[in-house]
């Protein structure tokens, strides 16, 4: 029941992770999607009009960039500290499973030497009886 638990705490974590990965993906697409625009505004920038309207959207895009970064940090962070949730989850589970085979080599142990007490005194009844001449 231990082991069981340990390992619904253990996949816990790593859907945690696992969603946080994701959000890490969206971070990177975001800044990939802003990378693209300032190209495209670059193009733009070209043509004579843009250039009086570049100014506040570079700074725009510089605050962006800055936001994407602390995003993505965060979540790195966040990742961090999971990981260590998962190695002492692990850690915990092994624990659990190791108690869990001791117990269950001790309960095998004393089921067979039960069975072979048994058999020994069953051997040791039909020694008696054929000692004493009887079938």
């Amino acid at each position: 029941m231990l082991v069981r638990l340990r390992e619904m705490e253990l996949d816990a974590i790593r859907r945690e992770v696992a969603e946080l990965n994701r959000q890490v993906e969206a971070v990177e697409g975001k800044k990939v999607e802003l990378n693209a625009q300032i190209v495209s505004e670059q193009v733009y920038l070209t043509r004579l009009e843009g250039i009086s309207t570049y100014g506040a959207y570079s700074n725009s895009v510089y605050a962006w960039q800055h936001d994407l970064d602390e995003q993505r940090q965060g979540l790195d962070e966040k990742i961090d500290a999971k990981s260590f949730q998962i190695r002492a989850a692990y850690e915990a589970l092994k624990t659990a499973q190791v108690a869990l085979d001791r117990a269950l080599s001790e309960v095998d142990k004393t089921r067979q030497k039960a069975e072979q007490d048994s058999l020994d005194e069953a051997a040791l009844q039909q020694f008696l009886r054929q000692s004493e001449g009887q079938p």
